[in-house]
């Protein structure tokens, strides 16, 4: 498999990036690859290009400029918590970022809700901008008898705090070739 971090984004995000940090105390991260070689449009092959990206130290550089050093000592990267999945998702990469960006998501929201139809519609289009995309969330899949998942919400690295408003997101635009990952945390 072939990864290329792309240097600039292929979307504009800062906008809305920095109307999610500026609400309910969100840390916001954004990566984004060139791939070869590779099919992330099922969940299996998203698996395989998104543990290939946690193998690149291009994470832990991205992840680690904007980790909050005030609720750790140290910044750890794992391997993706082994019972954690990527699956299929429609509409809600547009309205977690979207109520994240208009203060409706996180511990310090003064109303949590989801986005208004408007709200979201601002952030499809936006991803939508570089052509038709298909996203997948990680999220905790919990196996009965194991003893290390089921606990543990930070997925791969302590730049989650392990709440309930922790998002992890994997973006593909198949016709050009191009994944991201868009992570998301209240550091509450």
């Amino acid at each position: 498999m072939y990864l290329v971090e792309l240097a600039d984004a292929p979307i504009a995000l800062e906008a809305l990036a920095g109307k999610v940090r500026a609400s309910s105390n969100f840390s916001f991260a954004s990566i984004f690859y060139l791939y070869e070689d590779a099919n992330p449009t099922t969940p299996r092959g998203a698996l395989a290009v998104f543990d290939a990206i946690l193998e690149t130290p291009e994470l832990d550089r991205v992840l680690r400029n904007s980790w909050v050093r005030d609720y750790r000592s140290t910044f750890e990267l794992d391997r993706r918590e082994k019972h954690a999945l990527l699956v299929p998702v429609e509409g809600r990469l547009e309205n977690v970022l979207a109520s994240a960006a208009h203060d409706h998501a996180g511990a310090y929201s003064r109303v949590l809700r989801d986005a208004t139809s408007s709200e979201r519609a601002e952030v499809a289009e936006l991803f939508g901008s570089m052509g038709r995309y298909q996203c997948f969330e990680l999220v905790a899949r919990p196996e009965p008898g194991c003893s290390t998942c089921g606990y543990r919400s930070e997925f791969f690295s302590n730049w989650f705090y392990g709440t309930a408003w922790d998002w992890c997101f994997f973006v593909v635009w198949e016709e050009k070739k191009v994944v991201g990952l868009i992570c998301l945390t209240d550091t509450d």
